[in-house]
């Protein structure tokens, strides 16, 4: 799925359909130069980027899931250790502070107390992470499920034409909160369209090395645009409108 930006006309592209600016939101230009009597791209309508919005907050999901059941199953919660693993993974501290203290008669003693103290914060600061990543998790499964359940209300609760219009928006709650109002019926402003590429565009007879469209992207520089003007002159971009027809469409 992709996000076409404004379209605007340029002066030394005269005669194609579509030229677009600050691709990805950068000082870039883009052109795709595509066969004639067919749409390189097909609008997304709204019930269909909703369902694909969807489906990726079922895998963020799932992945979540796996992890955390992973993680039951090994029968700990990292980051958390134990004690023992702890004694462990630091044993040569412990040595040098324990042989430390047996050179004084109340050493040993002294030594039994510190490392007394060193469990019980060690403990404590374990079950404080225990618990901030099973909160993690929990809120995880919150927020997933509840944009999951917000598409689900919003497709059940909106008419059919309203769903199978071409999808336009820009909205940075767009999946999570859905409103009518941050969908538009045309772009532009602050509305963007959503589309993806057309299946019954290429070609599957054809080997996957014969090209079927050309993307060409550049920055929107004076050296850069001096190349793309010489790349203009010595590239005959004829020869590809003759071979893919006299389509250009805008691509980020």
């Amino acid at each position: 799925m992709y996000v076409l930006d404004v379209r605007e006309p340029n002066a030394s592209f005269q005669g194609y359909r579509y030229f677009f600016k600050n691709v990805n939101q950068r000082k870039h230009q883009g052109v795709i130069i595509v066969k004639p009597g067919i749409d390189f791209f097909i609008p997304v309508t709204v019930r269909q980027f909703l369902q694909i919005k969807r489906q990726e907050f079922v895998e963020s999901l799932a992945d979540e899931r796996k992890k955390f059941a992973k993680i039951k199953a090994e029968g700990t919660t990292l980051p958390v250790q134990t004690w023992e693993e702890n004694l462990k993974s630091n044993a040569e501290e412990y040595e040098r502070l324990r042989v430390a203290y047996a050179k004084y008669p109340d050493g040993p003693k002294k030594y039994a107390a510190e490392m007394a103290e060193k469990k019980a914060k060690f403990e404590k600061e374990q079950q404080k992470l225990k618990t901030f990543f099973e909160d993690s998790h929990q809120f995880q499964e919150t927020m997933y499920g509840g944009f999951i359940r917000a598409i689900d209300d919003f497709i059940a609760a909106t008419e059919a034409d309203f769903l199978n219009k071409p999808c336009i928006t820009n909205s940075p709650n767009i999946g999570k909160d859905e409103k009518k109002s941050s969908f538009y019926d045309q772009p532009g402003g602050n509305g963007h369209e959503y589309v993806i590429i057309n299946p019954a565009y290429l070609d599957k007879k054809l080997p996957p090395t014969v090209p079927q469209f050309l993307w060409w992207l550049w920055e929107d520089y004076p050296h850069t645009l001096k190349g793309v003007e010489a790349f203009k002159q010595y590239f005959d971009l004829k020869n590809w409108r003759e071979c893919w027809g006299n389509n250009i469409c805008g691509n980020h």
